[in-house]
């Protein structure tokens, strides 16, 4: 989405609203991601991938479209915070 505001040239401002603490498989211990997920690719990608790093990986991924993205830190359904 943010890849077509920015091509369309328009002033848009995009709001990604997440928690950043990921779900149930991004706390699951090394042992349990190797019981869970069977796939080499998808246990190393869990392994690597911990809670503790899920908004620098947002970050990372929408670094060529960053200025029309707005990433805002919510646990409610209303409200929040904006992060810059």
């Amino acid at each position: 989405m943010a890849t077509n505001i920015h091509n369309s040239g328009k002033k848009i401002r995009f709001d990604c609203v997440d928690t950043w603490k990921g779900s149930w498989e991004h706390h699951l211990s090394d042992e349990d991601v190797d019981k869970h997920f069977p796939d080499e690719g998808s246990r190393w990608q869990m392994k690597n991938l911990k809670k503790k790093d899920l908004f620098g990986q947002f970050t990372r991924n929408i670094k060529p479209v960053r200025h029309v993205i707005t990433p805002v830190k919510n646990d409610e359904r209303e409200g929040g915070q904006a992060v810059r």
